[in-house]
């Protein structure tokens, strides 16, 4: 929290739960926040290519963080190359559906895996 909002800043919240019994108050700043789904629409569309960066690996595939805003997922197989997290790919847009939150990708380029910087000095 102390990351998004500073004390004493003011900002706009929504109250999500209210527990009286528990004198407790439940309030989400992210419900206010535009959907990235909804932000794509217009900037993503099927075979559009795109800039990304590999997010995470899961056992479904590979999902890329893409330039134009949502993640998107690149499923594998036997002939994909092994990216990494982090590394920077080229994909096209295989199917777009912001109503199901749902990115399709298919891979046309990738990047070096990032090398890890060196903070070991040496003389």
């Amino acid at each position: 929290p102390s990351e998004i909002v500073n004390v004493g800043e003011e900002i706009e919240i929504q109250v999500i739960r209210l527990d009286r019994d528990a004198n407790r108050i439940g309030l989400s700043l992210k419900r206010l926040q535009p959907s990235p789904w909804e932000a794509a629409v217009g900037k993503v569309e099927a075979e559009q290519e795109h800039d990304g960066v590999v997010s995470h690996i899961g056992a479904s595939g590979v999902y890329i963080h893409v330039d134009a805003g949502p993640e998107g997922l690149l499923q594998t197989d036997v002939e994909t190359p092994i990216l990494s997290v982090g590394q920077k790919v080229r994909v096209r847009v295989s199917d777009f559906d912001p109503e199901r939150e749902r990115l399709g990708l298919e891979l046309l380029e990738y990047g070096p895996e990032e090398e890890p910087e060196d903070t070991e000095e040496t003389t």
